[in-house]
């Protein structure tokens, strides 16, 4: 991990421009909380006396986005005003744009950091080293080896498996036996042992696991989005695609829609003792994977995606990105309860991997090209043919005129079907075509050329 000569000179003058724009203010005292309506009612804890004195760095945020940042300590405050941190933004834009980097480091990290080495020079007036090799410096030592682990929610699992290069697996006994004999060996004059105590939260729950060589905020990212994509595919390959109607719950825990436990709380205009009572209710349905339910998740061309996955190279082609992009969109449809919306989002599927241009007559284009990509006999692509143009209609009457028309539901079985059909067909295809557009001109000339 490096910058090139007129890189590295060009962050270092930036560094030192960044540094002549820092601001030396007052620190201004914040009111008591005055919130009104439900904050104002809401306990707060107290945390005063827990407070360490030290600099504490505060950042302006809107809409969830940092303008503006400083550091206060004793009544004064040293940072950078709403201008001048858009000047700070281009500098970390200009380090992460690097392939080598951001591929290992997340954008915050270089943020944090970079402000660190700003505030300290500023508040030494003299720089310990160059930004450049400060930058690389700690950049590189963040980088280690990781396993993460991801919750799986409402999952239960018979023993471990794989997809792609994601593991679903939990945490055993014998793990944490291990771990706690090995903190009472190190500290043997440790009345609790904290792993005994660890056990009961996360002993036995199903995680889904990816081991990779980052710098930590960025091996979470990397891990999320290779976890969620071969959850998608066991939802693809879940019994909801052959029973539709069959809720399915598992999922990341931070991707649920579901809470573990819901209430509604009952009381009577006039408030009294006896008439406050709260009703708990639990929503998701949980799934479990045992040997019977895993031969028919394999059953349902579970190996065809796991070995995409395997094969994906860092670099992808448009047709790469778009299966994935249509695997990510099915494990969001198959987890939709209303079946309507579903099919909706199945279109939408549809629509992406086989619209030549925005300009396409969507449901001719998406009967012409799905036919001749999942079949190959002319009476099951006219029986597809009729099972599209059927349930387009319900999906028209759902966008166009709000309207939950009735369908027979084993035709929403039939379209999840194509949709993975297509999917899988498409895969193969990969080896030969790059992009989308070539595929459909593929199957254009092939029509010309049949009669």
């Amino acid at each position: 991990m490096t910058f090139n000569e007129k890189k590295k000179e060009h962050i270092d003058k930036e560094s030192f421009r960044i540094l002549e724009l820092f601001e030396e203010t007052d620190e201004k005292k914040t009111k008591p909380n005055s919130d009104k309506g439900s904050l104002g009612h809401q306990i707060l804890f107290d945390f005063t006396d827990k407070v360490i004195d030290s600099p504490t760095l505060i950042s302006t945020t809107l809409l969830n986005t940092t303008i503006s940042v400083k550091e206060c300590y004793n009544g004064k405050c040293i940072g950078l005003n709403e201008s001048n941190y858009k000047e700070f933004q281009k500098l970390i834009a200009t380090i992460y744009k690097d392939k080598e980097i951001n591929a290992k480091v997340s954008e915050e990290f270089i943020e944090h950091k970079s402000l660190e080495w700003l505030l300290k020079t500023f508040k030494q007036k003299k720089a310990d080293c160059n930004f450049s090799t400060f930058i690389l410096d700690e950049m590189q030592n963040s980088i280690e080896e990781l396993k993460v682990h991801y919750s799986m929610l409402y999952l239960d699992i018979g023993k471990p498996f794989q997809i792609g290069k994601v593991k679903f697996e939990f945490f055993t006994k014998e793990f944490f036996e291990t771990l706690a004999k090995q903190y009472q060996s190190k500290h043997p004059e440790k009345d609790e042992n904290p792993f005994e105590q660890m056990r009961s939260h996360y002993q036995g729950k199903v995680y889904a696991t990816y081991i990779v060589s980052a710098e930590r905020e960025k091996a979470k990212e990397i891990a999320l989005e290779e976890c969620s994509l071969a959850v998608d595919i066991l939802k693809m390959c879940s019994e909801t695609t052959d029973l539709p109607p069959m809720k399915l719950s598992f999922d990341i825990d931070s991707r649920t829609r579901e809470n573990v436990q819901n209430e509604v709380i009952l009381t009577r205009p006039s408030a009294t003792i006896e008439t406050f009572s709260i009703n708990s209710y639990r929503l998701p349905s949980h799934h479990k994977i045992y040997d019977q339910e895993w031969d028919r998740i394999v059953s349902r061309q579970l190996a065809d995606f796991h070995n995409f996955l395997l094969t994906l190279a860092d670099e992808r082609t448009e047709l790469e990105q778009l299966i994935i992009n249509g695997i990510k969109r099915y494990g969001n449809a198959i987890s939709n309860n209303n079946m309507h919306q579903r099919i909706v989002e199945l279109f939408t599927i549809l629509e992406s991997l086989l619209l030549s241009d925005k300009n396409s007559p969507i449901i001719e284009s998406v009967c012409k090209y799905c036919s001749k990509l999942v079949f190959k006999l002319p009476t099951d692509r006219k029986h597809l043919i009729s099972l599209l143009k059927t349930m387009y209609e319900v999906r028209s009457d759902l966008i166009h005129h709000a309207k939950e028309t009735f369908f027979d539901i084993d035709n929403l079985q039939k379209l999840q079907y194509t949709v993975i059909m297509l999917l899988a067909n498409l895969i193969k295809k990969t080896n030969s075509h790059k992009n989308k557009q070539s595929l459909l001109q593929e199957i254009d000339e092939a029509i010309l050329n049949a009669y």
